[in-house]
């Protein structure tokens, strides 16, 4: 829907903002549209969203300070040991950095004097949402309330 104006307004206003600005000078000019312009851009924006993009995690690897040597019941070597060790590093990763830049993640692996490994993943944090807020379950909260009141009735809690 859009709203009518009324043509001789329009002329008017026109008429009166041309006849205003013959009368400034062009550093009052100036200064009037730098004064837009501030007042049109300077306002603070709100933060932008995440973008998806590639993130580079370096992890370090478990290692056993001792290992077990050929000949022991639990020993297992060659492939087997470092998927065993990947499977440890996997189910408890020891995460040293996560970043969007792989040259510095490759810069701190190099500082590190410990076996570790880059992983890289594609994040997109608009594919899903933490919700952070308690709701109380005041059905779950009366049970337990009534629960407490009748074990003092029979002699229970006093």
């Amino acid at each position: 829907m859009s709203k009518l104006k009324d043509p001789a307004a329009v002329a008017l206003g026109r008429k009166g903002g041309k006849a205003r600005l013959k009368t400034l000078t062009p550093e009052q000019r100036s200064a009037a549209a730098r004064h837009a312009v501030l007042s049109r851009y300077g306002k603070a924006k709100p933060p932008s969203p995440p973008k998806p993009g590639r993130w580079y995690g370096l992890i370090a690897i478990p290692t056993d300070p001792n290992p077990p040597k050929p000949g022991d019941e639990d020993f297992v070597g060659g492939v087997g040991a470092a998927a065993k060790m990947l499977d440890q590093a996997h189910a408890n990763p020891q995460v040293i950095l996560w970043s969007q830049n792989r040259d510095e993640v490759i810069a701190r692996q190099r500082q590190e004097d410990r076996w570790t490994e880059i992983i890289d993943l594609d994040y997109d944090p608009t594919r899903f949402t933490i919700q952070r807020e308690y709701k109380p379950d005041a059905a779950a909260q009366l049970k337990g309330l009534r629960g407490l009141l009748d074990a003092e009735g029979e002699g229970g809690l006093s």
